[in-house]
């Protein structure tokens, strides 16, 4: 028993072993002079004994002191031990964009499991990691299709706002399940390649997923004014060696020891 146990069992008549009671109050900074003042066992001697309050403010005020175990086993009960920051939410929501819809619309789990709604057969899931390129529906749509040589007719890709590292969560797998194949829009650096890693390892072999690169993504990054560094470059090697469907885009790093964000996509390629 702590503390909080004892204490609520004193309250309630229920025997207790002093002795035990008393060390345990100890060790929590209580002497047992305080104890004595405010408690009176109903024996001294016996192995379990009732115990009397004698000073009712002072067993009140060392009571506020000591709260219940509480059991986290989600992020309710987490918020109420202290810190919700402990277990992830259950659900979650994904901002997904058609080209036939007037607005986009959200993709949501409330448990983690199933998702409403379902996407129409044979779509395709093109995960765009920057909020920039997804407003521009137009745009991404026309870049993927041209320049990514996706090719799948637009009224079978649906754009999902991957909110970087946010794209990778274990909950999503469920959704992205129901898509003929998942195509993932990043930024040509780290992090992109490092999300991308992330999904081919929680999605495994259940679904295809492509990163993907313009065409042009040599001259693209020739003229990058963003410099890859060396730890960059370590850490792209211990991707290259897992993934080597990328070994294309990159060997291109490598040599230009540049990397890319993908707002530069919306842009004109300066000649």
């Amino acid at each position: 028993m702590n503390a909080y146990d004892f204490l609520a069992a004193i309250e309630s008549g229920i025997s207790i072993d002093w002795q035990r009671f008393v060390q345990t109050m100890r060790k929590a900074g209580v002497e047992p002079g305080a104890i004595k003042r405010m408690l009176e066992p109903a024996s001294n001697y016996a192995k379990k004994t009732t115990v009397q309050i004698i000073d009712q403010q002072a067993f009140d005020n060392l009571k506020q002191l000591y709260l219940p175990t509480l059991v986290v086993s989600d992020r309710i009960s987490a918020a109420l031990a202290g810190d919700s920051h402990q277990v992830a939410v259950a659900g979650s929501m994904l901002v997904i964009q058609h080209s036939s819809w007037q607005h986009p619309q959200v993709a949501l789990s409330r448990d983690g499991t199933h998702w409403q709604p379902s996407p129409d057969s044979e779509q395709h899931l093109v995960i765009i990691e920057n909020m920039q390129n997804f407003l521009h529906l137009e745009s991404s749509l026309q870049f993927i299709i041209q320049q990514c040589q996706v090719n799948v007719p637009r009224h079978a890709i649906m754009l999902a706002y991957g909110a970087g590292n946010a794209a990778s969560k274990a909950c999503h797998a469920n959704y992205y399940r129901q898509f003929t194949a998942i195509h993932c829009l990043f930024d040509i650096d780290l992090g992109g390649v490092q999300i991308y890693a992330a999904l081919k390892q929680l999605l495994g072999d259940s679904v295809p997923v492509n990163f993907l690169v313009p065409h042009d993504i040599e001259q693209r990054l020739q003229q990058s004014r963003r410099a890859l560094s060396n730890d960059e470059l370590a850490e792209l090697h211990k991707v290259h060696a897992k993934h080597p469907e990328l070994h294309g885009v990159l060997q291109l790093m490598y040599q230009t020891k540049k990397k890319l964000e993908q707002e530069s996509y919306l842009e004109p390629m300066h000649e």
